[in-house]
């Protein structure tokens, strides 16, 4: 690690957008950092020609383990020759927590007739795709967004016409598809592409990630997951491709020299600036087969809220950006009761090193349990296995069952997550208690989306009973899918860690334990002034953590003005406190927080199809809007660029899907991935090499050093499974025996492993309308306060399977009592509305102007 003297200040977004972006160029200074120094691998020799059987219509990419990739014709002409993408140059710019990057991705057909490449590659999960251009020798041409179907139109229509073009595809929000048609015999393209992202902080420090390959995804059966071969590409073997991969530059400007950087991941030759910090890749032929990680510490002396407003334009609209870093609080008030659940991926994917990874990243969070706490272990692959089946106290007794239980998994079978998911996160919680999920997982499914709705539809119940649900999602290995990780993080309203295959998971640990331990202001609230805000996101609840910022971004109409107030809620509601917000006009970078902004409402448009707020048609309406508005790639927008000026070759180039490489230490076909032919496949197992270094829990024998004490065992917790005696040694024998002693019906069931759970009604509160005077928070607060009774009255009083939606008025008396329950528009049955009459008139109601006065709600139910 690189260290440099404490900053005096944290620049956020000043100087990016008072000065815009730019990215960075020249020769980067290469003083030796701390770094070790990778030698490159010698250059493998081309094997034997191989023929397949498909594709039949053009060309397929080979390779031996130890050997370099190659094309054969599948007609029988056979010639040797490289794969079409020779390199891959990286240029990011970071100022403040946000980077601009621009990718070049070079391909070069060195055949005698035209081909069409297509490659699937990844990108930040969180990033903002905002450019494409194809250069083509001296001509650059820019690209066009168009609807996904026009763009794939306007492709294909070229290619036939034997113009050269390309074509940007999002797969998912971190996978992305590059089509180039019709590039002729001997000639090179480049393809550049820009996006901006807003990067991880984390007490301080910031993160700057850029993914290198697509690991492969776990399928399950049937049609779940119905777009498989495009985010599944063709994996190499074992051997590595040498030379013309990846270089990478990065320069990290924030107002004044930063204290530490580290690249965990790779070998970096770095310099220190003025402003930050300049670095690279030591070798510009870098391997693609793992993220890179660079890190820094920037940590600001002070708490700051500091809102940036861009200029409005033609249109009258403008954007702002309101960035709230964590005053200085006490930060040892008390943590609470929590309840802790840990769920670990054990599928085929998590094979080797991997898997070590997880277990150790388990044993260091156990190791800082207090006595105070419970906890469960549930492990997962294509079922579910729980050691205890509900959470029992972090005494030394239970620990070491808990260690037994992490020393006998092993790696097998798919990646069934939603099953995991419900186990954790659907048992009631205790009154007063907190419950906070980590998932370990390398992510390696298809079905995202599934998992995303289940884990929404759960932390809202947990809300809604009265306690709190936080989902952590650990990404764990060289390429994780951090779309999943990210995504089941925010859906859970936790965050998103990593550990990487070069990495010890403390840090991971440590981040995951100062989130459940240190929630600094909750409930933070903006009161606009006479600024026309119109959309402003994050558009749910806001919390605001020690060891991460906020950042709401808005958009306004009408005129620029000031007078923004911020309010929040101290821990434990002891009252609410005011931010002072300081003010910077950024009249020169109106297209960056443009560009943010729309990145923010694309994920929020995403996540109302996760929680039932908007349905398939109208998300897929709205995120094109965006797309074509803010020119930015989506799953319904691409970009494409034709080059007109020429015709190459007579419409039928021959295709060429580009292979990626294994991610490093990942055995892709323990984890499903479709592969292009092998010789051999040789799987080494890196558990006992990690589980053997010493941790905070035991030492390098494996010898238990938990700090817990036999009085320890006299802790008890709502009396749950105290008295049960029945205790297995390890693996499904815990499970077992405690399945045969128990009536518990949320415990697994012992046929098959999995937990099986009754139908549940899930209600929300839509479109809320108060008359004067009257408090709309308040009254939304007591409406979800009780969301969980009238849930149980649908359940118990005929509710229908599927989604009911009823328009109803409230009418209350001067004196505060609910006096009418009237359905406006849509039915409940007789029994249900009674029911549901009965638990709002015994609520006890607030924020109501002492006078006669009705307030209108929609109520959306669905079981």
């Amino acid at each position: 690690m690189v260290r440099f003297p404490r900053p005096v200040l944290l620049s956020l977004l000043a100087l990016f957008l008072l000065f815009g972006c730019r990215t960075p160029g020249g020769e980067l200074a290469t003083p030796e950092p701390d770094t070790a120094t990778t030698t490159p691998a010698a250059a493998p020799d081309f094997g034997p020609p191989v023929r397949a059987s498909e594709p039949s219509d053009g060309m397929f990419a080979y390779t031996d383990p130890g050997q370099l990739p190659r094309l054969v014709v599948a007609d029988g002409r056979e010639h040797e020759s490289t794969l079409p993408l020779e390199h891959t140059t990286v240029n990011a710019h970071v100022i403040g927590f946000v980077a601009q990057v621009r990718v070049h991705q070079r391909f070069h057909n060195d055949r005698k007739h035209p081909i069409e490449v297509t490659y699937t590659f990844p990108l930040p999960e969180n990033s903002a795709v905002d450019d494409m251009r194809m250069v083509i020798g001296e001509r650059t041409i820019e690209s066009e967004v168009q609807t996904r179907e026009r763009a794939r139109q306007t492709y294909e229509e070229a290619r036939r016409s034997g113009h050269t073009a390309a074509l940007l595809e999002q797969e998912r929000p971190n996978i992305f598809t590059q089509s180039v048609t019709n590039v002729a015999p001997g000639e090179t393209i480049e393809v550049e592409i820009s996006y901006l992202q807003t990067l991880t902080e984390d007490g301080g420090s910031y993160e700057f990630v850029f993914p290198m390959v697509v690991g492969p995804r776990f399928i399950p059966p049937g049609d779940v997951v119905s777009d498989a071969a495009r985010i599944t590409p063709p994996i190499l073997g074992d051997g590595d491709r040498t030379g013309h991969d990846v270089s990478l530059e990065i320069r990290v400007e924030t107002g004044a020299p930063i204290s530490s950087f580290v690249a965990p991941t790779h070998s970096i030759v770095a310099s220190s600036t003025a402003s930050g910090f300049d670095a690279r890749l030591r070798d510009a032929q870098t391997i693609p087969n793992r993220d890179f990680v660079l890190r820094w510490d920037a940590a600001a002396p002070t708490s700051t809220a500091t809102m940036f407003l861009s200029q409005p334009d033609s249109r009258g609209a403008g954007h702002f950006a309101l960035v709230v870093q964590p005053p200085a609080l006490d930060l040892d008030r008390v943590v609470g009761r929590r309840e802790l659940l840990f769920v670990v991926d054990r599928s085929g994917s998590m094979s080797g090193l991997p898997l070590a990874l997880a277990k150790q990243t388990l044993r260091e969070s156990l190791s800082r349990l207090r006595p105070v706490d419970t906890f469960d272990v549930i492990g997962f692959e294509s079922g579910t296995e729980r050691l205890f089946g509900s959470p029992r106290p972090a005494n030394e007794h239970n620990l070491v069952l808990a260690e037994r239980f992490i020393d006998s998994m092993e790696a097998g079978g798919g990646t069934m997550m939603a099953g995991a998911v419900e186990a954790a996160l659907a048992p009631k919680l205790s009154p007063g208690v907190d419950r906070y999920v980590m998932f370990l997982t390398d992510g390696f499914i298809g079905n995202e989306q599934q998992i995303f709705t289940a884990a929404a539809e759960l932390v809202v119940r947990a809300r809604k009973a009265g306690g709190r649900a936080r989902v952590f999602g650990v990404g764990i290995g060289s390429a994780p899918n951090r779309e999943l990780i990210a995504g089941l993080s925010k859906a859970g309203d936790g965050a998103a860690l990593y550990v990487g295959n070069r990495e010890h998971p403390a840090a991971a640990v440590d981040g995951y334990f100062r989130f459940v331990d240190h929630l600094i202001l909750d409930d933070l609230v903006a009161d606009w002034g006479g600024l026309a805000v119109e959309e402003v996101f994050p558009a749910r609840h806001v919390s605001l953590f020690a060891s991460r910022s906020v950042v709401m971004l808005g958009r306004y109409r009408g005129e620029r003005r000031t007078g923004t107030r911020l309010t929040a809620t101290r821990p434990g509601g002891s009252g609410r406190i005011e931010i002072p917000v300081t003010l910077a006009n950024s009249d020169h970078a109106d297209r960056v927080l443009a560009t943010l902004w729309a990145r923010a409402k694309l994920a929020e448009l995403g996540a109302a199809t996760w929680d039932g707020d908007l349905d398939h048609e109208q998300a897929r309406d709205a995120i094109t809007r965006v797309g074509l508005d803010y020119r930015l790639v989506t799953a319904y927008t691409s970009f494409v660029a034709v080059d007109r000026s020429r015709v190459v070759g007579d419409g039928r180039p021959a295709r060429v899907i580009q292979p990626v490489e294994v991610p490093e230490d990942v055995d892709a076909e323990m984890a499903g991935a479709r592969s292009l032919p092998v010789g051999s496949s040789n799987s080494r197992d890196f558990t006992a090499v990690v589980e053997m270094a010493p941790s905070a829990s035991r030492d390098a024998a494996g010898i238990s050093l938990s700090g817990s004490t036999g009085a320890e065992s006299h802790y008890t917790v709502d009396g749950a499974n105290v008295s049960n005696p029945t205790y297995g040694t390890v693996g499904a024998s815990i499970v077992q025996e405690f399945v045969q002693t128990s009536t518990d019906a949320s415990l697994p069931n012992p046929i098959d492993g999995r937990a099986h759970w009754d139908p549940h009604a899930t209600l929300r509160i839509k479109r809320l309308s108060v008359g004067r005077g009257v408090d709309e928070r308040a009254i939304k607060r007591i409406l979800e306060a009780n969301a969980f009774k009238l849930e149980a009255c649908y359940e118990q009083r005929g509710g229908a399977p599927g989604t009911t939606r009823a328009l109803v008025r409230l009418d209350f008396d001067a004196s505060g009592e609910l006096i009418g329950f009237v359905t406006l528009d849509g039915s409940l049955a007789t029994d249900l509305q009674a029911c549901m009459t009965a638990v709002l008139v015994a609520a006890r109601w607030g924020g109501l102007p002492g006078a006669e006065v009705s307030v209108t709600l929609e109520l959306r139910v669905r079981m």
